[in-house]
């Protein structure tokens, strides 16, 4: 019986330099991922290669160089893979994320521990890294990944923690029912100035025209009017009158709801009993309903779609997206926000053959369904409505590039070919002149300026120039005075439109979304973490006015300012603000 075997060798059977090898390029791979711009491509390198190459490399030294007896050489990667699939099959669709995150960390006990204990025998150093490598795995069996953050990375919660959604669904069921009254006649429920009564606002560009507020928050701050919590859900608002509607998840069912804008109070949902969810942003849905004549339209993340009382919720009609133009939900589920013009409910749908469709809004009757020769599309965005050289046109943004459809009938009068090799274009574009558009598209691929001519009816498009300094991913521009202020990543930055030039980049608000208040040049930045700040639209110098904190959590949904008043939510809790007003003698 050798020593080995007797459990008395005191010396390592086998050299340190490859294990610490191992350890060194695996960690140095991670670590520099942190060190260069947040994109996909790092993400996958921290979160997929280096672990799994770290994972790959210890395993062939393992089983091929370490001259151990076979029964040893099987025994780790066995209780590794044991490990790991315990941990994972709990985990559903997050359960790679789960894996990845586990692995370095296993590799890292396996050969750490083999590394600082030569001079223990080797029955004593086969079962402390056993013991290691479970407790680094299971370690993680404790935590909660909830999804990632705008830089993927993941975010974690102590898995006996209650979810925000859990805690919501157990308020709701302890809670009395309650039907607070109407305060308005169905007849008085009208669209105003001031109101916002769709995705981005009535102009689908999230600015605000009509008001001005004051500046100076340490002096007079915002005042928070109501706050509760809310199902998950990249929904932004609408806002008419006093209602506020916006879409959640709760539990099995997804909901369109209608909440009273002065109190919070709930006045009514409606509930689909389906459940759309992904690893990266989590379940619920992502689109936003729109007000229009009484009636509200709605789009679920799995496609169901709805015309419902606006001021009841009773259903109208609803409609399939699937069946209708046989669409499959996208990785990140069915997004755009119903687009309501001249009586008809545009919406992209990305099939073979059937880029977008149309519904009757009074009847939900197919009235168009868009018909190109070409592969199914991928996009996050919305159909916008513009007019340019005098002609009335929505846009779709996909990965294929800009197409232009005449809203009545859904047929193309130009395209602008820029393809993305799969990322997805999940941004509005934005109308420059009335002539030009801006094109965004993040991870990695950049933003274009396009200048759409007609000359003797004919359509055509010519690149103005292309950056790829600019890379907004999911969160929306706006322009003022020949700028336009958005995202790179997660820096917000000014953009000079005629050159595609950067005049600043500010860190400190994640991947936020932005408004734009017209009359005081203010940008109201959203930030990643739920804080609200005051910036100055400048495009000499990044100016930060003001910051407060509003709500908690990851927050990528659009934020809202109706009638003086600031609505935000994420996936976990929805506010209500009431801006300060102007003080002339004191700004």
């Amino acid at each position: 019986m050798s020593d080995q075997e007797s459990g008395t060798q005191t010396s390592p059977p086998f050299g340190l330099r490859t294990p610490l090898v191992i350890l060194a390029v695996m960690w140095a791979l991670i670590g520099s991922t942190y060190l260069v711009e947040a994109s996909f491509y790092p993400f996958m390198i921290r979160i997929m290669v280096a672990p799994f190459l770290g994972a790959l490399a210890t395993c062939i030294w393992w089983l091929g160089f370490t001259h151990l007896n076979w029964l040893d050489r099987i025994l780790f990667p066995a209780v590794l893979v044991a490990t790991l699939t315990a941990l994972a099959l709990p985990q559903g669709d997050k359960a790679l994320f789960y894996v990845m995150a586990a692995l370095p960390w296993a590799v890292t006990a396996w050969l750490g521990l083999f590394l600082v204990t030569p001079a223990l025998t080797w029955t004593t150093r086969k079962a402390g890294t056993i013991i290691a490598i479970v407790i680094a795995v299971g370690f993680f069996g404790l935590l909660r990944i909830k999804g990632l953050d705008g830089e993927f990375k993941p975010e974690y919660e102590w898995v006996f923690k209650p979810s925000a959604e859990n805690q919501l669904l157990a308020e709701l069921a302890g809670a009395k029912s309650a039907n607070p009254a109407n305060t308005a006649a169905p007849a008085e429920l009208k669209a105003q100035p001031g109101d916002w009564p769709a995705f981005r606002g009535p102009a689908q560009d999230s600015v605000v025209r009509d008001l001005e507020i004051a500046t100076d928050w340490a002096k007079n701050p915002p005042k928070t009017l109501w706050k509760h919590r809310i199902g998950p859900g990249w929904s932004s608002f609408s806002v008419v009158g006093d209602r506020l509607f916006t879409q959640e998840q709760r539990g099995d069912n997804e909901l369109v709801a209608c909440y009273h804008a002065d109190t919070g109070a709930e006045l009514w949902t409606h509930a689909v009993a389906t459940r759309f969810s992904e690893p990266v942003a989590g379940p619920g849905p992502r689109s936003t309903p729109t007000y229009v004549d009484g009636k509200l339209f709605a789009q679920g993340a799995s496609g169901h779609v709805l015309c419902l009382d606006a001021f009841t919720g009773k259903p109208a009609w609803t409609r399939d997206l699937r069946a209708d133009t046989g669409a499959q939900p996208p990785t990140w589920g069915f997004s755009a926000s119903p687009l309501v013009h001249k009586g008809l409910v545009i919406l992209y749908a990305g099939a073979q053959d059937k880029t977008a469709i149309a519904y009757k809004a009074d009847t939900g009757d197919i009235a168009w369904i868009s018909s190109r020769q070409t592969k199914p599309e991928l996009s996050y965005a919305t159909a916008h409505l513009v007019t340019l050289h005098g002609v009335e046109q929505i846009l779709l943004l996909s990965d294929r590039g800009a197409t232009s459809m005449d809203p009545l009938t859904g047929a193309e009068i130009w395209s602008h070919l820029w393809e993305t090799n799969g990322v997805v274009r999940c941004i509005q574009p934005a109308i420059v002149d009335g002539t030009d558009i801006v094109i965004g598209t993040g991870l990695g691929v950049g933003s274009q300026r396009v200048h759409v001519d007609c000359t003797n009816g004919k359509w055509s498009t010519t690149e103005v120039w292309k950056t790829a300094r600019f890379k907004p991913y999911y969160n929306d521009m706006v322009l003022r005075d020949g700028h336009a202020y958005g995202f790179d990543g997660s820096m917000l930055v000014c953009v000079d439109l005629k050159t595609g030039d950067i005049r600043w980049k500010a860190r400190g608000y994640g991947t936020g979304q932005v408004l734009l208040l017209q009359p005081q040049g203010l940008l109201a930045v959203l930030t990643e973490k739920g804080e609200i700040a005051l910036v100055e639209a400048n495009p000499a110098a990044h100016r930060e006015l003001a910051k407060l904190k509003v709500i908690d959590g990851k927050t990528w949904n659009h934020p809202v300012i109706a009638r003086g008043r600031l609505y935000a939510r994420n996936g976990e809790e929805v506010a209500c603000l009431e801006l300060p007003k102007p003080n002339p003698k004191a700004e």
